[in-house]
């Protein structure tokens, strides 16, 4: 069983949106976290679970129209810096995303968002 409790992706500004014209916003919004999270699962499944300190990481992105991820950094965090480091690994790791849908950048009214996800870290436990 993972050490952790749940992912929370959070936007300041508005949520993303996705790679062909069908996708709504908020499945976009889906499939970015579904990413990130494999993401983190991969990392943290290499991680000494014994060491994990519980707590709570926030880690800031741009995303742009493009799907280009950049600016990724943690504004917010109360662990060690081993589960700091993973969570802003997850996030920049995926580099470039999917395409906003046609008309989203209208929409908002802008080319680019500003998100934030919040990773949170439990002990681990056997049962």
């Amino acid at each position: 069983m993972r050490q952790f409790l749940t992912l929370i992706l959070g936007l300041l500004v508005m949520s993303g949106c996705a790679e062909t014209k069908n996708l709504s916003p908020a499945q976009y919004k889906a499939e970015l976290n579904k990413s990130i999270t494999r993401s983190w699962y991969d990392i943290e499944d290499h991680m000494d679970r014994t060491q994990i300190t519980p707590g709570n990481v926030m880690v800031r992105f741009r995303l742009g129209s493009d799907g280009q991820i950049s600016d990724v950094s943690v504004i917010r965090g109360n662990t060690g810096m081993a589960e700091a480091l993973a969570a802003e690994q997850a996030v920049s790791s995926q580099g470039k995303f999917k395409p906003w849908p046609e008309g989203m950048a209208q929409q908002i009214g802008s080319s680019y968002l500003w998100m934030t996800m919040t990773f949170e870290y439990r002990k681990h436990s056997m049962y």
